[in-house]
């Protein structure tokens, strides 16, 4: 607590130094948590398109009730599948009625394909338990179950291609988070250090009168701390309000439910921005005051 109080009139004593370096901290990791909400949503967005990709699997029509519940049962058994929902060709032809929006349209469907003329597929709709597993691959494995005769996941649409894209940008966003985690690092370390550097007089005093190491050190350490904890919470609330804001837009509010909502952010990505602040001026000021206690 003492070394609290002593960094806290520290810091006050040199007033411009430490709002220069809050500030510094505080557009270093609103930049910083900024990048983290766009990778936060680029990851939701990715995983919501690997969630709705499905593998249609149809089956022969001339299959036999216990034969369908057999093959239900070797597709849950393929690596990678977590759902298989079946649906009946009368199930299929209703989707196929209610699809169209002109009554005479669905009236004209369900006269020409009811009953035995009724040409649809029974098939099971099979989805996978994430993107870890290949659509590709899954689709091979439950073509080779006996009674399944044909798969389609969209492979001619292109999936592949959307899924190796998607694939692509989860990457790169990560190799960004981590490559501006590292600059937020070396930015906060070197802004610390610049305040501790422009009181290496008063260090050298305290040397004078015989302070130990640790007695001089300490409260440098919780100045550095204080000064990432500030500039933390300050980006925080920047970052927050911002992204609220950013939400309302007009030209936002057309894909707004796709994205997250602030608060799930606040509790899973932007909580740690204090905590990153707090860690890494710790860690400048013990580099920094390291160079003027050798001996």
């Amino acid at each position: 607590m003492n070394n609290i109080i002593i960094a806290l009139k520290s810091m006050r004593r040199n007033m411009s130094m430490t709002i220069a370096s809050m500030t510094l901290v505080t557009v270093t990791l609103f930049v910083f948590g900024t990048v983290l909400i766009i990778g936060s949503n680029t990851n939701h967005l990715t995983n919501s398109v690997f969630e709705s990709l499905k593998i249609n699997v149809y089956l022969d029509p001339s299959i036999q009730e216990d034969e369908i519940t057999q093959i239900n049962k070797e597709i849950l058994e393929v690596e990678g599948v977590n759902e298989s929902i079946f649906s009946s060709p009368d199930d299929e032809l209703n989707n196929l009625v209610t699809s169209f929006d002109d009554p005479e349209d669905q009236e004209l469907m369900k006269t020409y394909f009811s009953g035995e003329d009724n040409p649809l597929y029974p098939v099971y709709e099979v989805t996978l338990e994430s993107d870890e597993y290949s659509l590709e691959e899954a689709s091979k494995s439950i073509l080779e179950i006996e009674g399944v005769q044909e798969v389609d996941y969209g492979e001619e649409q292109g999936i592949n291609s959307l899924v190796s894209a998607l694939e692509f940008v989860q990457l790169f966003m990560l190799f960004l988070l981590i490559i501006l985690f590292i600059i937020t690092v070396f930015l906060i370390t070197n802004t610390i250090k610049l305040t501790i550097d422009s009181r290496k007089n008063e260090i050298s005093i305290m040397r004078l009168v015989g302070a130990t190491n640790w007695f001089i050190r300490y409260p440098f350490i919780m100045e550095g701390l204080l000064i990432g904890l500030a500039g933390g919470l300050i980006s925080l609330i920047l970052v927050f309000y911002s992204y609220s804001y950013f939400l309302t837009l007009d030209i936002v509010k057309l894909f707004a439910h796709t994205l997250l909502v602030p608060t799930d952010l606040l509790t899973s990505v932007l909580i740690y921005l204090p905590i990153v602040g707090m860690v890494v001026g710790s860690i400048g000021s013990i580099i920094a005051i390291r160079n003027y206690l050798k001996v």
